[in-house]
């Protein structure tokens, strides 16, 4: 603004404008409690089938880790998503359910380090350290 010496309007009510309207629009929903409930029921339901169909990958006699049937089923619902309008998926919402279930796990996991144990690993952590910046530079 201050390069090509802009101004803003004197005559402008931005509580009346259409920007602003939209904005408060998305903000209310993003925090919706519904939208945020149906994405976890959709992650709920894609879990579950996930797992049963883990449960017959086993059955077959092909092994596979235990989220693969998970990923298949979140693809398969994913793309009838993309092509269909029976289900409507909202990626703000599931990132959001995710990035607290990440900050559950990581606050979880860090109450049950016991740091005084790697006490024996302090001196090799800054070696491990300048090696990764060299080698990454």
């Amino acid at each position: 603004m201050k390069n090509y010496n802009l101004k803003p309007k004197d005559n402008v009510d931005l509580k009346h404008t259409n920007i602003h309207k939209k904005t408060i629009d998305d903000i209310t929903r993003l925090i919706s409690e519904h939208s945020l409930f149906k994405a976890a029921v959709l992650l709920t339901i894609v879990i579950c089938l996930g797992e049963v169909a883990t449960y017959m990958f086993k059955s077959t006699g092909i092994i596979v880790p235990d989220y693969v049937g998970t990923m298949i089923i979140a693809t398969i619902i994913r793309n009838m998503s993309d092509y269909t309008s029976h289900i409507e998926i909202d990626n703000a919402k599931i990132t959001a359910i995710g990035n607290m279930t990440l900050r559950l796990f990581l606050a979880i996991v860090l109450m049950q380090i016991n740091f005084i144990s790697m006490i024996s690993m302090a001196p090799s952590i800054p070696i491990i350290l300048f090696c990764q910046v060299v080698l990454m530079a």
